[in-house]
């Protein structure tokens, strides 16, 4: 339903063009900011296009203020995203990392050092994280190995949807839609819902999973 913002983020001015920092990870800084601050980056910069409507936390990380990276996390695409790693796990204290993007003109640990420190900005309640490497983009998730990520094999196929414009998303978020537009939704159950916004299911495919614990709890998480 934000789909309007991530178009009129295309119209800004490129993130790669003129580009002239010399990028330095001793100077980058990472923190938490809105997700309007990253939206561009992702929506520019990330394959898919498209700045996820149900992100619950956004990272830029910035050097001498200027944007070389950004992470977004979020509560997972069903509700067993969580749960089918470690059983008591969900949207409350879990979360899936949804998007990362790093400048091309970044060193090749720039990823490593914002998926690390973002981590660590999580909310308190927050012990494990869950991330998918694409098989569709011919990813492998080797900067989550690199991350220390625990790999946890091939996902299962699944049903996702195409919205109205053509940009796949997740079944959750029609859920998210529910509890951020109670009036408009009331009374209406997650599939009518889908139905209403035009959205067409469609069989999703494989992807690696990844895992890592978080927090007070991540080593006996990790373990």
């Amino acid at each position: 339903m934000t789909r309007a913002f991530d178009l009129s983020a295309i119209q800004n001015i490129s993130l790669f063009d003129n580009f002239a920092l010399d990028i330095d990870l001793s100077k980058i800084e990472v923190k938490r900011v809105s997700v309007k601050e990253i939206r561009r980056a992702i929506v520019t910069g990330h394959y898919s296009g498209v700045m996820p409507d149900a992100t619950q936390e956004a990272f830029g990380a910035y050097q001498d203020e200027v944007l070389v990276g950004a992470a977004a996390y979020g509560p997972g695409g069903n509700s067993k995203t969580f749960g089918a790693v470690i059983e008591g796990f969900d949207s409350s204290n879990a979360r899936e990392l949804i998007r990362l993007w790093v400048h091309p003109e970044a060193p090749t640990n720039t990823a490593s050092l914002i998926i690390g420190r973002s981590l660590k900005l999580l909310p308190e309640q927050v012990g494990l994280v869950v991330t998918f490497a694409d098989t569709g983009q011919s990813h492998n998730g080797a900067i989550y190995q690199a991350t220390n990520f625990h790999y946890l094999g091939m996902s299962n196929q699944g049903i996702r949807y195409v919205d109205a414009t053509g940009v796949e998303v997740t079944a959750r978020l029609a859920n998210v839609y529910r509890n951020r537009n109670p009036e408009k939704f009331a009374g209406m159950s997650l599939n009518d819902i889908r139905n209403s916004l035009g959205w067409t299911p469609i069989i999703s495919h494989q992807k690696h999973r990844y895992a890592i614990g978080v927090g007070k709890q991540r080593k006996q998480i990790n373990k």
